[in-house]
C-alpha cells in the first residue's frame, strides 16, 4: 500500500519531491507500466518516428538509459530499431503496432488514473496549478543554465 502524504507537511516545494514519490509506484501500479517506459511510449506514439538522441533530449534523460529502454522495448516487440540510412551514426526508432495497441489501452489506465488524482479540483485551481508549474520549469531551466 502506497503512504499518504501527510498534510501540509514542510515547503510546498518539499510537499511536490514527496507527492511524486507517492504518485510514480502509484501509477506504475494502476497504469501496469514503469513510468520510464511509459514516457518512452507515449512520445513514440504522439510523435511517430524519431531517432533515438531526439527521443532522449525530448525526455531529458541519459542516452544509456534511453539505449538501455529501446533495446528492451525492441526485445518485447513494442519497438523497431534501425541505422539511419541517411546517417549511419543515427539509430531511428518507431512504435509496432503491437506497442501502438499497447500504448492505445495503457492510455484509458492513464486517463483513469489522472481523473482519480485530479478529482474534486476546480478547473481554476487546476489552471492556477499549470501555471506555477510552468513557472517552476522556466526557474529549474534557468537554474541548470547557470550551472553549466
Amino acid at each position: 500500500m502506497t503512504p499518504i502524504a501527510p498534510p501540509q507537511a514542510g515547503t510546498p516545494f518539499q510537499q511536490l519531491i514527496r507527492l511524486y514519490h507517492i504518485i510514480t509506484p502509484l501509477f506504475e501500479q494502476v497504469v501496469g507500466i514503469s513510468v520510464a517506459r511509459w514516457r518512452v511510449l507515449i512520445s513514440l506514439y504522439n510523435h511517430g518516428q524519431m531517432s533515438q538522441s531526439e527521443l532522449q533530449q525530448h525526455l531529458q534523460v541519459d542516452p544509456a538509459a534511453i539505449t538501455r529502454q529501446a533495446k528492451q522495448l525492441e526485445e518485447e516487440g513494442l519497438i523497431r530499431r534501425w541505422s539511419n540510412p541517411q546517417d549511419n551514426r543515427s539509430i531511428l526508432v518507431v512504435l509496432t503496432e503491437s506497442g501502438r495497441e499497447l500504448v492505445a489501452n495503457l492510455i484509458e489506465r492513464r486517463n483513469h488514473f489522472e481523473s482519480e488524482v485530479m478529482h474534486n479540483i476546480s478547473r481554476e485551481d487546476l489552471d492556477v496549478m499549470e501555471r506555477c508549474l510552468a513557472q517552476i520549469r522556466t526557474n529549474v531551466r534557468t537554474l541548470s543554465e547557470t550551472l553549466a
